[in-house]
């Protein structure tokens, strides 16, 4: 039977962490949408426990592992691994773990705290982060990603915090503490004795934070009007103040830095395609903060092509919480399963030309969620997907009111997947305002491992 089938083993396995994407491009092309590496022990998911880690393609893989979180579960929290104190595997614990109705019920107390996140607040808030961040650059000399990240955390807080100066708590902290554990969960990483006080410190003063904040919502309940969407999960008695914590968390990381990465990589891929960014803020006039990400816009379509083509979330990993069968195969449970939306997001069957950056395909494609997954899929699709993407439409339209992102010379740049798909060294940017005739400057000119991964020509966009 096929049951009994061995799955193909992909050797060679130490050439993975040079370039993964390559690699698994190759294993696939030998081995098919399904098959195991040759590893004794995890790759990904650091589990101790782990049988054995396989790869999966192929939308109906992908759609029978993202679409069953009762056997294909997120892996053991970080936290939980390295064995931190308790408040810092709270900070994880939103929806980790969670199956059936305790599931459904969580999404659903996040889903009523997102919706005082409207339309016209997020317009609002990106305005306001955009103006206040600019207005102490250089024009002529900024870093494009550290510039990101900066403006999507001082818009996201303003939306899910509100006026931080009357809560007493800043969100910085909220980052400050995912970098540092993004360091120490690598695979490979070493956490070493500073290390981990580094990061027990700054998740215990996070962990104090969220906890002030709520009461800070619970003391004015009567006036809100300086808090922002996470006052309505405040004051939602069915949560304790653990599981607030955890779903506090949880949203303000997916609403900061996936945006931050988006963007980042979105205005790089502008900053090649001149005639392209000239017709995007032409098209800036039809923006509408309160419709979902859709194709209408020429600013949909470019967001939608920039998170296929340069997808911060590179690759996922699932594990199976208990046996499981997948494709005719019994995989044992604590099996670490490996996902690529890189590749996902290069089929060619559904993505002719698939290197190429080309808005003008989302015109009428409509792609499969398990074929195109940015933020994931089923089940475990990140909780803050509608508010991050709605957040990226009005952080474009602000920035691209504002001039050109111009790299600052030409530039040799490279990418690295370290948990996100990211450039190797931030790049230098300048901002050109626009001429009286509207047209669209042209800066420094984009080389290196970058261009191996995305064709920018005019033509087609």
């Amino acid at each position: 039977m096929s049951a009994a089938r061995p799955l193909p083993r992909a050797g060679d396995v130490a050439a993975i962490g040079s370039d993964p994407m390559a690699w698994l491009a190759d294993a696939r092309a030998r081995h098919g949408d399904l098959f195991a590496l040759d590893l004794h022990g995890p790759l990904l998911s650091r589990d101790d426990a782990c049988a054995q880690v396989i790869a999966v393609f192929g939308e109906a893989h992908q759609r029978a592992v993202l679409g069953d979180i009762e056997r294909f579960v997120l892996p053991v929290s970080a936290a939980l691994r390295l064995g931190l104190p308790a408040p810092l595997v709270r900070l994880n614990a939103s929806l980790h773990g969670m199956r059936g109705d305790a599931h459904a019920q969580a999404k659903a107390q996040l889903a009523r705290a997102l919706a005082r996140a409207d339309g016209e607040r997020i317009a609002a808030a990106a305005r306001q982060a955009v103006e206040a961040g600019f207005a102490t650059l250089d024009r002529d000399d900024w870093s494009l990603l550290d510039t990101m990240r900066r403006t999507t955390l001082a818009a996201s807080t303003a939306l899910l915090f509100g006026d931080v100066a009357v809560a007493g708590f800043a969100p910085a902290a909220v980052m400050d503490y995912f970098r540092l554990r993004r360091e120490a969960a690598a695979p490979w990483a070493a956490l070493d004795d500073d290390a981990r006080e580094a990061l027990v410190r700054s998740g215990l003063a996070l962990d104090a934070g969220l906890r002030r904040y709520r009461a800070a919502v619970r003391a004015a309940r009567r006036d809100l009007s300086g808090f922002g969407a996470l006052a309505a999960l405040a004051l939602d008695e069915a949560i304790d103040d653990d599981a607030f914590v955890g779903h506090a968390n949880v949203l303000a990381v997916s609403t900061n830095e996936p945006v931050a990465v988006a963007m980042a990589w979105t205005l790089l891929a502008l900053s090649q395609l001149p005639a392209l960014r000239a017709r995007l803020r032409a098209d800036g006039g039809r923006f509408d903060p309160v419709a979902a990400l859709s194709q209408e816009t020429l600013a949909d379509a470019v967001l939608s092509e920039s998170l296929r083509v340069l997808t911060p979330n590179a690759l996922m990993v699932r594990t199976t919480r208990t046996a499981a069968t997948l494709g005719g195969h019994r995989l044992p449970a604590h099996t670490e399963v490996l996902l690529c939306p890189f590749l996902s997001h290069r089929e060619p069957s559904t993505f002719p030309q698939p290197e190429r950056f080309r808005p003008a395909r989302w015109a009428d494609l409509r792609p499969s969620p398990y074929v195109y997954f940015p933020f994931g899929a089923g089940g475990h699709v990140c909780v803050g997907r509608a508010l991050a993407l709605r957040l990226l439409r009005a952080l474009l339209a602000a920035l691209s009111s504002r001039g050109d992102a111009l790299l600052r010379e030409d530039a040799e740049i490279d990418w690295r997947v370290h948990v996100m798909l990211l450039p190797t060294r931030d790049p230098r940017m300048r901002l050109d305002g626009r001429g009286d005739d509207g047209g669209a400057a042209s800066g420094g000119r984009l080389h290196g491992g970058v261009r191996d991964i995305v064709t920018l020509h005019e033509d087609g966009c």
